[in-house]
């Protein structure tokens, strides 16, 4: 394929990402000149915008940083090729921006088929890019993929979607008049929830992998790992050597109990979180109304950092001039109530497959039920807490990664 830019990649810097792409969000991981692992989370949100410069009026009060209101010329059969040039909204922006027309991932598309996946994946690379203080970049797309389409690796559309020439103009945003050039070379499936065990047998030190504590351990016998998601709960079991053992092996999103639907990812508990608050205040604009992400990045995300420094967990929410109220006694119950659900679950399979010898908990729920979690003793939590939700984006870095040094 021919470049179509008047910029070389010859010499391009090469950005080592991991994509793992949800149909609520995208995590990205990727290696920064400083040899240090960065990561990112975008909503899988689009809208198509105006081609103007645009300054949305924010009737939510939500920040607009970061703000991504973009141009993009592409190569991609599925975005119309080079000469059709479309301008978008995407992650929270698209939230703000036009909440009714928004084009979330849909479940009912193969996300190497999703124009939606296809444009978060290149902001979010983009993204990556002006992190680093580059414009100009080489990529291959290492990301997860459902085992049965990774069967099929070579006829994916895939292969013909995301491969190719980029360009992506930031309009508005922190990143306002950058333009980023990105050649994707190649792309690297990796089969989802068999590369877990590499984020955590190895760490990113020095500009090379070494390995963690935990790597002999997962050595030495079978174990589970739960991925705790926003949609559903990922489990599966691994023997000695880190390969997959398909039963028990399994995705769970509810389950209807004694004529009761409980629920196992995030977001069903966030939406609780959401209203009661809402009701608490007696309002209905907050600032985090209609959009998850804000309420997890302005209520919940400090206090489990601060929680993680040390700190009690304490949860503030602000309504105009109601400012930084307690909203602790509205949100533990709710959380309260995701863990022991989760941990229920949990110990039926657990009872159930007397293979397994330890049960590790990842992903971005570990993070959000950890208050309860850690004194759950039957199970760990890996690593760095606050690297849980990247697991599966770390893991698909590294691999591409482990498998670009070899080859060298």
């Amino acid at each position: 394929m021919k470049n179509p830019f008047s910029v070389q990649f010859e010499n391009a810097w090469e950005l080592f990402s991991g994509n793992d792409d949800g149909y609520m969000s995208l995590k990205q991981s990727y290696i920064t000149p400083e040899n240090e692992i960065g990561s990112l989370t975008l909503p899988t949100q689009v809208v198509e915008a105006e081609a103007r410069k645009q300054r949305i009026a924010n009737t939510t009060g939500a920040s607009q940083e970061p703000f991504y209101h973009v141009r993009i010329r592409s190569t991609a059969p599925l975005l119309g090729g080079i000469d059709n040039m479309k301008h978008y909204y995407v992650g929270d922006t698209a939230q703000i921006a036009h909440a009714d027309e928004i084009k979330q991932g849909d479940t009912t598309i193969k996300k190497s088929e999703s124009v939606t996946h296809l444009i978060v994946s290149l902001v979010a690379k983009a993204v990556a890019a002006c992190n680093c203080g580059q414009t100009v970049v080489r990529n291959v797309h290492s990301y997860g993929m459902p085992v049965n389409d990774a069967k099929d690796r070579y006829t994916s559309l895939d292969m013909n979607q995301m491969k190719g020439y980029h360009e992506i103009t930031f309009l508005n945003s922190q990143f306002e008049d950058q333009v980023v050039y990105i050649h994707v070379t190649d792309t690297f499936p990796n089969p989802e929830a068999a590369q877990i065990p590499l984020a955590l047998a190895l760490d990113f030190e020095k500009g090379s992998l070494q390995p963690t504590p935990l790597a002999e351990e997962i050595q030495n016998g079978n174990f589970a790992i739960a991925d705790l998601g926003a949609g559903t709960m990922d489990i599966a079991l691994y023997d000695a050597g880190g390969r997959v053992i398909p039963r028990p092996s399994h995705s769970v999103q509810s389950l209807n109990i004694r004529g009761q639907e409980v629920y196992y990812g995030t977001n069903h508990y966030i939406d609780q979180m959401i209203q009661a608050v809402t009701s608490y205040f007696g309002a209905h604009n907050l600032v985090y109304m209609g959009s998850r992400e804000r309420f997890i990045q302005k209520v919940l995300m400090p206090a489990f950092q601060a929680n993680l420094d040390g700190q009690a967990l304490i949860f503030y929410a602000s309504h105009q001039a109601r400012k930084n109220e307690d909203v602790t006694k509205l949100i533990l119950p709710i959380l309260q109530e995701y863990t022991a659900q989760v941990e229920g679950y949990l110990n039926m399979i657990w009872d159930n497959n007397d293979e397994i010898e330890r049960f590790y908990l990842a992903g971005g729920g570990a993070l959000f039920g950890h208050y309860y979690f850690q004194n759950l003793h039957q199970f760990s939590i890996p690593g760095e807490i606050r690297n849980l939700p990247y697991l599966n984006s770390r893991a698909y870095l590294f691999a591409y990664y482990g498998s670009a040094i070899s080859a060298v």
